[in-house]
């Protein structure tokens, strides 16, 4: 059970670390954000293969496990399967995507498949070596 004292020691150690960080955020912190943020959004603007809103499809299909959650949706995320880009991200050295599937459905345990028209649709994510653009539009 805690006491008054213990909160006052606790409260003196947040202290400590408050100004610490008051240290911190004086030593040009809004210059250097601005800087990390704004060549962020460059590398986005300029080497991104894809933008919000581009078409695209999938150049192979993933490996989805039986245990994996999108598991039945395995039947359309397959070679040539047509998406919408709808996020943007950067990690692990590539950039990644959040997709929405033309032809979105599922299939339920006993195999039958069940369009998933009109929404919700769900958000898929892909890095940039399972996409190119679409070639058929």
């Amino acid at each position: 059970m805690s006491n008054t004292k213990d909160y006052a020691t606790h409260l003196l150690k947040i202290k400590e670390h408050a100004e610490e960080l008051q240290t911190l955020l004086t030593q040009e912190f809004g210059y250097k954000l601005l800087t990390i943020l704004s060549s962020y959004h460059g590398l986005f603007d300029r080497f991104c293969p894809y933008k919000i809103g581009d078409r695209v499809q999938l150049t192979k299909e993933p490996e989805i496990l039986s245990s994996s959650g999108w598991y039945y949706s395995k039947h359309f995320l397959i070679k040539g399967a047509i998406a919408t880009v709808e996020s943007q991200d950067f990690r692990d050295g590539k950039f990644r995507f959040g997709l929405i599937f033309d032809e979105e459905s599922w299939m339920s345990s006993d195999g039958k498949i069940a369009k998933a028209y009109p929404a919700p649709h769900h958000v898929f994510g892909f890095s940039e070596d399972y996409l190119e653009h679409q070639i058929n539009e």
